[in-house]
C-alpha cells in the first residue's frame, strides 16, 4: 500500500515515509544547534506515525470521517519509557500546541497529555513497515546534577517542541506549493527585532501580573547580554 502524508492543489501525493524522513532530517538539524541531534530525528521521525491508519488514508484519498493522526506518536513515545516520554509532549502538541502534563485522573475529554493518552485512536500499527524507532542518546543535563531539573525539562521540551513545529511545516509547505523556501533561517539581529517589536506594547505594565512577566522579560535580556556559554 502506498501510505500518504499530503495531496497537493495539483493532486501530486507525498509519501508519509518521505514526509517522515525530510521532517526528522531538519528538525535534527535544528536540534543540533543545541546538542541533540538524534533527539531532533526522533522526533521528526515518529510525529505523524498516525497517518499510517487506515481511516487516515481514506480519508486523505477523499474520506468525511475525522482522524486523530498526532496522538499516536505521543502513546508510541510514552509507552516506550524513559527519555521517550519527553518526546510525547511535542508530538501530542504539533498541532495543537504544548499540553499540560494533567494527572492520572484526566480523561480523554481533557486537553491534558494525561488525558490525551487515554483516548481511543485508530490503528496505525503499519508504520513498522516503513519506520524504526531510533535510539536516544541521554540530554544534555542531569538529575541531581543539575540545581533545577524541572526548569531544565521545561526548556528543553519547548526546544525540541519549536524545532518540530518549523520542521513540519517547512517540509509540508514545500510539498504543497512545489517549492523550496529561499531563506530557512532568518538572521539573529532581525528576529531580535521583531521580538522588540512584538514585546514593546507590554510596557508600561497595566496590572500587579503583568509587572512580573516584564520584569522577568528584563532580568532574561540582561542575563542573555552578559552570561556566556560556559
Amino acid at each position: 500500500m502506498r501510505y500518504l502524508a499530503h495531496i497537493n492543489d495539483k493532486k501530486e501525493e507525498q509519501l508519509l515515509k518521505e514526509h517522515l524522513v525530510n521532517t526528522a532530517k531538519l528538525c535534527a538539524q535544528f536540534a543540533a544547534k543545541f546538542g541533540v541531534y538524534d533527539w531532533g530525528y526522533c522526533c521528526g521521525l515518529l510525529h505523524d506515525i498516525g497517518k499510517y491508519s487506515p481511516e487516515f488514508q481514506k480519508r486523505i484519498r477523499g474520506s468525511k470521517e475525522r482522524v486523530d493522526h498526532s496522538t499516536a506518536g505521543a502513546k508510541l513515545c510514552w509507552n516506550q519509557g524513559g527519555m521517550y516520554q519527553l518526546l510525547s509532549y511535542c508530538i501530542a502538541g504539533h498541532h495543537a500546541g504544548l499540553p499540560d502534563a494533567g494527572g492520572e485522573g484526566d480523561t480523554s475529554a481533557r486537553g491534558t497529555l494525561r488525558g490525551r493518552l487515554k483516548k481511543n485512536i485508530k490503528d496505525y500499527r503499519a508504520y513498522i513497515e516503513e519506520i524504526a524507532i531510533p535510539r536516544l542518546t541521554p540530554p544534555p543535563f542531569h538529575p541531581g546534577v543539575n540545581e533545577d531539573i524541572d526548569f531544565f525539562f521545561s526548556v528543553f521540551i519547548r526546544m525540541l517542541y519549536s524545532c518540530l513545529v518549523d520542521a513540519d511545516f517547512i517540509d509540508t509547505e514545500a510539498f504543497m506549493l512545489n517549492r523550496q523556501r529561499d531563506v530557512i533561517h532568518t538572521a539573529m539581529d532581525e528576529l531580535l527585532a521583531k521580538l522588540d517589536a512584538y514585546c514593546a506594547g507590554w510596557f508600561p505594565p497595566q496590572n500587579p501580573l503583568n509587572a512580573k512577566r516584564c520584569d522577568i522579560l528584563r532580568k532574561c535580556e540582561t542575563a542573555g547580554e552578559t552570561e556566556k556559554p560556559g
